[in-house]
């Protein structure tokens, strides 16, 4: 039998659960970078005790983040020409520049805080800063400039990224600032403040407050545009996502933490604050996959609905896969974290003596 191409139509590569946990990863390691230049490049010298754990977990999570691109991809080794042939146009094209930069300009900055250069990082915090809410906020472009999907084109994507990304990196840093002062430290004068992770808490009251504004302006204005921006918002709430959306995504990862953090009896424990960022966390990955997937499930050429399993895309991960790699992941980070956390800074000490002579800390 003899087959002929009548129309040059191409299949599209679909993002699926890989592609929604980039952001979400991207996003915990922006909100980590920020909170750690509080320090140094704000003057906020309570937040010191916080800054070398939030600059690590920044790194790593960037470092998996970057890994799931390249796991995602089919090939691989052609983002090298995303590089060198840069595209001014291209929102992926500005992704490869700001990740490429922001990684190496936060790895000089890691150096200078541990190496005690205060001004060195004041400099280099005061460049990470933009790159790092650039690299979200990129991601947000990507989605929000994409024509023909209802959910992703909106002109409040960046903005909706980037917030979620500063709530879900804060609560992250209060996680696991908690869990490591509960678990693994016996001395108290190794713990942190707990007035500094209450203090964390009242931040992430607003944050959720902005990211909640944003979540309802955004449905507000899909329910009163087009057809398509109706089908596209019923599928938030009253459709296959509904649950993912009102409970996981508002509920769990919203109006709950609200209450454990703004209950009097509860918001000065740190039970209640862990229990809150820990289904910030949940929110926060519940939206990635809402908005990512969610956006793809809308056919252009038939009815219904795209199941998930057609939006694996043609590396072919079934959904046990993508889980695998994920937590594979989180567990290589893991043990990146606990690696740094415990040696890196004295690594980094001696090799700025050798170099430059001892320096007063």
């Amino acid at each position: 039998m003899v087959y002929q191409e009548i129309y040059n139509v191409q299949h599209g590569m679909a993002f699926g659960a890989l592609m929604a946990a980039f952001p979400f990863m991207t996003g915990l390691s922006a909100g980590s970078f920020t909170l750690s230049t509080f320090a140094y490049v704000f003057g906020k010298k309570e937040y010191k005790a916080v800054s070398k754990y939030a600059v690590f977990m920044a790194l790593i999570l960037l470092g998996m983040a970057v890994s799931l691109l390249f796991i995602d991809m089919t090939q691989p080794s052609r983002s090298y020409f995303t590089m060198m042939l840069g595209n001014v146009t291209s929102m992926f094209s500005w992704s490869a520049f700001l990740v490429g930069g922001y990684m190496t300009a936060s790895a000089i900055y890691a150096y200078s805080i541990f190496s005690h250069r205060d001004g060195a990082a004041k400099m280099m915090g005061i460049i990470c800063i933009p790159l790092a809410l650039a690299v979200h906020a990129d991601t947000g472009f990507v989605f929000g400039l994409t024509k023909g999907m209802p959910i992703w084109h909106t002109s409040l994507m960046p903005f909706l990224f980037l917030i979620s990304a500063l709530t879900s990196g804060i609560a992250l840093i209060v996680f696991m600032v908690i869990t490591k002062d509960t678990l693994f430290t016996k001395k108290e004068s190794n713990k942190i403040d707990r007035n500094l992770v209450y203090s964390l808490g009242n931040m992430l009251i607003l944050l959720i407050a902005i990211e909640f504004f944003l979540d309802m302006s955004d449905v507000t204005t899909m329910i009163f545009a087009g057809a398509e921006e109706v089908e596209a918002v019923k599928l938030w709430l009253i459709g296959p996502f509904s649950f993912s959306f009102l409970v996981v995504q508002l509920g769990i990862g919203g109006i709950i933490p609200v209450l454990l953090l703004s209950l009097p009896n509860i918001s000065r424990t740190y039970v209640g604050q862990w229990i809150a960022a820990l289904f910030i966390i949940i929110g926060t990955l519940a939206m990635r996959l809402n908005v990512v997937l969610g956006g793809q499930t809308i056919p252009k050429t038939e009815a219904g609905i795209v199941p998930y399993t057609h939006l694996i895309g043609f590396v072919g991960y079934t959904v046990p896969q993508e889980i695998a790699v994920i937590v594979t992941l989180f567990i290589l980070g893991t043990g990146a974290y606990a690696f740094c956390i415990a040696y890196v800074p004295q690594i980094i000490e001696k090799v700025d003596a050798k170099l430059f002579g001892k320096r007063e800390a």
